[in-house]
């Protein structure tokens, strides 16, 4: 499970990387006026940072237990 998890994060980040910046900010500028555009791009942009830490730390934790584990076998 957690090494299926270390494959699929970094997935899922990209992919939700170039969604943001693919489609969902052009889209937000071509549809709406430039001051409210950057309103809801900046509240998208917020949310994405947060889950962007989020995973982060999750990889992060998920590669320092395999570092841990494999030093562990190495002794």
């Amino acid at each position: 499970m957690v090494d299926r998890l270390r494959r699929v994060i970094p997935g899922l980040w990209a992919g939700l990387l170039l969604c943001i910046a693919g489609m969902a900010a052009p889209a937000a500028f071509a549809m709406l006026d430039r001051a409210e555009a950057g309103r809801v791009v900046g509240r998208i942009f917020v949310g994405e940072a947060w889950t962007s830490l989020l995973l982060a730390m999750l990889l992060l934790a998920i590669e320092r237990g395999r570092a841990r584990e494999r030093a562990e076998a190495g002794q």
